[in-house]
């Protein structure tokens, strides 16, 4: 395992320098200096994430403090020169660590946490999402709760409105006079809006019903500026926008320009299925 990436800011107090001098959090290996006695593996928000401490007297009335992570949980094994927990990032985009003895912390070190993004290969081309749970938290978890489960994996963008949205997350294919529906796995989640977000070209957003908290999978993504869509007031209070495109706009431009029919109920449904063939967190 190589733990990455190296934290981003490093503290040690004036205790510090004395308590590393007796060894508690130490380097070892050789060459090219010594590494950090706090790493990180596979950091990202949503995910689950494994911190490595290394040193000597680590089961000595030695403590460890973690903030921006939820869930810390100590993995079986540690030893007196190496401790090892996992937690998940959540919104604050920071995890800061602190090692402590006799009830004064000693070191710590912060690690920053990538901009959450999604990338979305479709039968059109590749679209990258990056996410935004510092403003929309339950919003984000939901679709990566989506995201890393498989669920969008196989289905179609069945609503294509010319210069207006590209929708999808919710049917897998299209049967006889209808649309195949993909089982949701998740409650309905609470609107997220007035939230400083837009739905703007490029955005993408949660589609729902007529009743406010009503949105599950489906989402959609913005083709043009949809100002309408936003909230303007406790009766109209919009459409929860989540995130933006960083790559692949094109891709969208393409497919709000395919050819559309109806099917049964469905208005607006492509006449050639566009597909989301995998969506995968990867950042």
């Amino acid at each position: 395992m190589t733990p990455s990436p190296r934290p981003s800011v490093l503290r040690r107090s004036a205790l510090a320098a004395l308590v590393l001098a007796s060894g508690l959090l130490g380097a070892c290996g050789g060459g090219g200096g010594a590494p950090d006695p706090i790493t990180v593996d596979r950091l990202a928000y949503g995910r689950l994430s494994t911190f490595t401490i290394t040193g000597t007297n680590l089961t000595s009335g030695v403590s460890f403090n973690v903030s921006g992570c939820d869930g810390r949980a100590a993995l079986a094994g540690g030893t007196a020169t190496q401790q090892q927990f996992t937690c998940t990032p959540n919104a604050g985009y920071q995890v800061r660590v602190g090692v402590s003895s006799g009830g004064a912390e000693f070191y710590n070190a912060s690690f920053d946490v990538p901009v959450p993004q999604v990338t979305l290969v479709t039968t059109l081309g590749t679209v990258v999402v990056a996410l935004d749970p510092t403003k929309v938290k339950l919003t984000v978890d939901n679709f990566l709760a989506y995201v890393n489960s498989g669920f969008y994996n196989g289905t179609i963008f069945h609503r294509q409105i010319k210069d207006f949205v590209v929708q999808g997350g919710g049917f897998t294919g299209v049967a006889a006079t209808t649309l195949t529906p993909q089982a949701p796995l998740r409650a309905n989640i609470a609107l997220e809006t007035n939230l400083g977000l837009s739905n703007l070209r490029g955005s993408i957003a949660m589609a729902r019903g007529t009743a406010n908290n009503s949105a599950n999978s489906q989402f959609y993504f913005n083709a043009v500026d949809n100002a309408g869509l936003d909230y303007s007031s406790d009766s109209s209070p919009g459409y929860a926008v989540f995130g933006r495109v960083v790559s692949g706009q094109a891709v969208l431009d393409a497919m709000n320009g395919v050819p559309t029919r109806s099917v049964g109920p469905f208005a607006n449904v492509p006449v050639t299925n566009i597909v989301l063939q995998t969506a995968t967190q990867t950042q």
